[in-house]
C-alpha cells in the first residue's frame, strides 16, 4: 500500500474501484444501487472501493451512509438504522417536466484528470489576506471567505484565463465565464433536515465573471462573486425554476463558458471506521466530464485536494497558471503513519 501511494498511481487506482452503475447502459430499475470492492494489500492493508448510483445519493448521503454502515459493522449502536431517512419525495415531489439532462461534450479532444494538493498553511495565509481585503470598501462582508471559497476561486481563475485565451482565438464570442458549485440544502431547509437523509438534496448556484474586459483576475474579486452566489441559494429552491437554471448551466458548459465544481468539505469521511482503523486517504474515482473540479479535505483537515478535469489541450495551461503553481503541487505522495 505504501508503495502504491508514493505517489498514488492514478491509473492503477481505477482497478481498486468497481464499475459505476451509471456507466452500464441499463434502465434505472435494472442498475445496481450499490457496488463494493474490497482490495487487500500486504501486510494487512485494505482499500475499499464504493460506487453508489447518483440517482440515489449525493455526496453527503454517500458519506453519511458509509459512516453508519461502519458503525453497524463495529456494533456501536443497535438502533442506528433508525437514523436513516430513505424517502424525501414529500419534500421534493417528482415532476413530469424534470427529466435527466445528459451532458454531451462538443469537443472530441481527450479528457484528462489530475490530482492537486493545496498546502494548508498557504491557503490559511491567503484566506486571511482575502478577508482583510473584503473588509475594505463597501462590500457586505457578513459572509467571509472560507477555505473552499479561496481554493475554488484559485481554480476558477485558472479556468477563466484559459477561456479568455480561447475567446481571443474565436473572435471574442465569449463574454462571461461562470462557476457553478454545489450547496447542500439539508441544513438550509425549514425545519432543517438531518444529515442522514438519502437522495440528491443539493442545488447548484452560479458565480459569474465578465470576459469583456482584460482586467486582472484577482482571487479576492472572485471570492466576492462566490460569496454572492452562496447568498442566492433561496432563489433556486423551486424545482421548475431550477430546471431552467440547469438548462442554462448545460448550455454554458457545452461551449466552455463554465466550470462545474463540487466539494465534500466538512463531511468527516476520515472518521469512517469499519473496525480496522480510520482511513489514511480518501480519493475520488476518475471523472470523464471535462471542465470540472472535485474538492475534498485532507486527513489533517488543513489542506485541500482537488481533482481537476479538462480537455488535454487545456490541462498544461492550467497547471502552469501562476496561481496554481504558487499554491498547489501535483499528485504528491500520501504519508502513512504506522
Amino acid at each position: 500500500m505504501s508503495k502504491f501511494l508514493r505517489p498514488p498511481n492514478l491509473e492503477v487506482m481505477q482497478q481498486l474501484i468497481p464499475p459505476s452503475p451509471q456507466s452500464l447502459k441499463l434502465e434505472a430499475s435494472e442498475r445496481e444501487l450499490l457496488v463494493v470492492q474490497v482490495n487487500y494489500f500486504s501486510p494487512g492493508d485494505v482499500a475499499v472501493g464504493i460506487c453508489i448510483w447518483h440517482g440515489l445519493a449525493d455526496g453527503s448521503a454517500i458519506f453519511n451512509f458509509m459512516k453508519l454502515w461502519a458503525e453497524i459493522n463495529r456494533g456501536v449502536n443497535e438502533n442506528i438504522c433508525n437514523k436513516v431517512v430513505l424517502d424525501c419525495t414529500s419534500l421534493f415531489p417528482p415532476h413530469s417536466s424534470l427529466k435527466d439532462q445528459h451532458i454531451k461534450p462538443q469537443s472530441t479532444s481527450k479528457v484528462v484528470f489530475k490530482r492537486l494538493f493545496f498546502d494548508g498553511k498557504k491557503i490559511v495565509s491567503l484566506k486571511e489576506k482575502v478577508n482583510k481585503e473584503i473588509m475594505v470598501g463597501s462590500f457586505d462582508h457578513k459572509l467571509q471567505a472560507s477555505r473552499f471559497m479561496v481554493v475554488s476561486s484559485l481554480i476558477w481563475g485558472a479556468f477563466i484565463a484559459i477561456a479568455r485565451e480561447r475567446k481571443r482565438a474565436i473572435n471574442n464570442k465569449l463574454y462571461s465565464h461562470a462557476m457553478y458549485y454545489t450547496v447542500n440544502l439539508r441544513s438550509k431547509m425549514n425545519p432543517p433536515m438531518i444529515p442522514q437523509c438519502m437522495g440528491n438534496i443539493f442545488r447548484f448556484v452560479k458565480a459569474e465573471w465578465s470576459l469583456a474586459e482584460d482586467d486582472d483576475i484577482e482571487v479576492t474579486s472572485l471570492v466576492k462573486e462566490v460569496i454572492k452566489a452562496k447568498r442566492n441559494v433561496s432563489n433556486v429552491m423551486n424545482n421548475i425554476e431550477y430546471l431552467g437554471f440547469m438548462k442554462d448551466m448545460n448550455e454554458a458548459w457545452e461551449d466552455s463558458r463554465s466550470l462545474t465544481l463540487t466539494s465534500v468539505f466538512g463531511l468527516r469521511y476520515y472518521e469512517v471506521d469499519f473496525g480496522w482503523g480510520k482511513p489514511v486517504w480518501l480519493s475520488n474515482g476518475s471523472i470523464s466530464v471535462p471542465n470540472g473540479a472535485f474538492l475534498s479535505d485532507t486527513r489533517d483537515g488543513e489542506g485541500v485536494e482537488a481533482w481537476v478535469v479538462l480537455y488535454d489541450e487545456d490541462m498544461d495551461k492550467f497547471e502552469k497558471n501562476p496561481s496554481i503553481m504558487a499554491y498547489a503541487s501535483s499528485n504528491p505522495s500520501i504519508l502513512i503513519e504506522k
